[in-house]
């Protein structure tokens, strides 16, 4: 249909009882033919999450394990935690070295996705699984910023009150200090510059 000077009529405006606006007629009960591209853009904005890359964790940090087995994440690297990323704790994976690993809750369980069993699994991926699920621990960040660690597991790994948390980028490593100092002076001197650096 053409308007009286012979011109089309705007794209969305047409001649139903809803006055021509290009929202009105969703609510007479009509739906537009052409949705508004502003709106459409802007609804897409409101919708999308925004593209988040978390800093990687870095640094090394000399921490004490209070009497109830808690442990205070460091501060630089709580503000690279982000929960939207990373999730509400960490998994506490023990390594055959002595160390704990605290795996950001959701990198972890996207991680794991990768080596669950099948029944097509072989005896290797089975042994590789029971080491990374069995042995894993889940344990939330509270309102201090602290983690309580089960005793066994410390225990398991000789970890005592006294511990190094070291940032290894997407996630944390945790060892008792004396063993990380022994560790340190045991290491090629080009190592450690490299560490420092």
């Amino acid at each position: 249909m053409r308007a009286a000077d012979g011109q089309a009529p705007p794209i969305g405006h047409g001649t139903a009882s809803h006055g021509g606006h290009p929202r009105a007629a969703a609510f007479c009960g009509f739906e537009d033919s052409l949705p508004n591209v502003g709106d459409v853009a802007e609804e897409t904005v409101r919708s999308s999450p925004p593209r988040v890359r978390p800093r990687p964790f870095v640094g090394t940090y000399s921490h004490v394990i209070d009497d109830k087995h808690r442990l205070v994440i460091p501060a630089r690297i709580r503000e690279c935690l982000d929960t939207t990323v990373h999730g509400e704790g960490f998994y506490l994976l023990p390594r055959p070295d002595g160390a704990l690993s605290l795996w950001p809750e959701r990198t972890y369980e996207r991680e794991a996705r990768e080596i669950e069993p099948s029944l097509n699994s072989s005896p290797q991926q089975i042994r590789q699984a029971e080491e990374i699920f069995s042995a894993a621990r889940l344990v939330e960040i509270d309102t201090t910023g602290r983690v309580l660690l089960p005793h066994d597991m410390l225990a398991a790994v000789g970890i005592g009150t006294r511990v190094v948390v070291r940032g290894l980028g997407n996630h944390l490593q945790l060892r008792g200090a004396v063993y990380q100092r022994e560790r340190d002076r045991e290491a090629p001197e080009t190592v450690r510059e490299a560490e420092i650096h």
